[in-house]
């Protein structure tokens, strides 16, 4: 059974503050609202500029390296300010993009403080 669910971008920012969504040549599209407040604007970057994959990982990896990994948890770090992420990736077929759904890997409170996160710049879930 196929289910027909699409989210409005305010939607994808409650349940998916942190999201990254680019297309098939790693252009980003859309970004949540929690990854605009730590990266600033980084739509139309490359996907490839912007994050290392930590795990799996993959030498000089490009966008079909996800498609094939896709069943997998990536661990991805944001090249600039050094934050790791947790999380999956998912295809939408009917847009061409891929989406990183995921969140900051946390550590300890004090991690949440140094990068000026706050409880509110999660989901609920």
């Amino acid at each position: 059974m196929e289910l027909n669910i699409k989210f409005s971008k305010e939607q994808l920012d409650k349940i998916f503050p942190f999201y990254i969504e680019f297309d098939t040549k790693g252009h980003i599209v859309s970004q949540g609202v929690s990854s605009e407040k730590l990266f600033g604007d980084i739509i139309k970057s490359f996907f490839t500029s912007e994050f290392v994959l930590e795990r799996p990982y993959i030498h000089n990896w490009e966008v079909k390296d996800i498609i094939e990994n896709i069943k997998q948890v990536f661990f991805i770090r944001h090249k600039a300010n050094d934050i790791i992420f947790r999380g999956q990736f998912e295809q939408i077929y009917d847009k061409n993009t891929l989406i990183f759904l995921g969140s900051p890997w946390v550590k300890n409170v004090d991690y949440l403080k140094e990068k000026k996160l706050y409880l509110q710049d999660f989901a609920l879930h």
